[in-house]
């Protein structure tokens, strides 16, 4: 539960804000938008143990530490480069007449893109849904080092703490390690077409 919870709040937080950024850069260039972009995207190359240890001390002081916020904005702030890309190449292939046409009809940009963007978007999320989820899920890093004890800990911590100190229950373990595998294996089975299109998402310009 802890895992889901996790999982499916950062993934839906850093896909509504990834597609926000990505409409931006993709429709409406402005002056240096190229290397802010250039800025996100380098969000992609940060190892996550180079910034643990002051990432652990910014929840201490916070109070996110050992909190499900803790875990969700570590993993919306990783996740943001990587949706805002996706996003970014999934929108330029909308043709921006439309965009055009809600302009000249006196849409403003946040009109747009609740009104036509996000009901043009559904593919672009589908897809980012499943990536993201499917990280999250299987992340075990920030889970360790971010949590104590068994209260917020997840299914990924759990399962490598089922380890004795003397011996391991190899029966237990691996009941624990298909639970953490099930999940994943099933969206991937009956999403893949899904998966696929992800592999396109901006091959085709509008």
């Amino acid at each position: 539960m802890n895992s889901f919870i996790v999982a499916t709040a950062a993934t839906v937080i850093s896909g509504i804000v990834g597609a926000m950024t990505g409409y931006i850069f993709s429709k409406y260039p402005f002056k240096y938008s190229n290397i802010i972009f250039v800025t996100v995207i380098l969000g992609l190359y940060i190892a996550p143990q180079s910034i643990l240890i002051p990432l652990v001390r910014v929840m201490g002081m916070t109070g996110l530490y050992n909190t499900y916020w803790g875990l969700i904005l570590t993993h919306v702030g990783f996740g943001v480069p990587y949706t805002t890309l996706l996003f970014k190449n999934y929108f330029e292939s909308i043709p921006g007449s439309l965009i055009e046409m809600a302009s000249i009809d006196g849409c403003s940009v946040a009109e747009i893109f609740v009104r036509i963007i996000m009901p043009l978007a559904g593919p672009g999320f589908a897809v980012v849904g499943i990536f993201q989820f499917t990280n999250i899920w299987n992340e075990f890093l920030f889970g360790l080092t971010l949590t104590r004890g068994k209260e917020f800990q997840p299914i990924t911590v759990a399962v490598s703490n089922l380890v004795g100190t003397t011996s391991i229950e190899w029966n237990t373990h691996m009941a624990g390690a298909m639970l953490v595998v099930v999940p994943v294996l099933l969206i991937y089975i009956f999403l893949m077409k899904y998966i696929v299109k992800g592999l396109l998402l901006g091959s085709v310009k509008g």
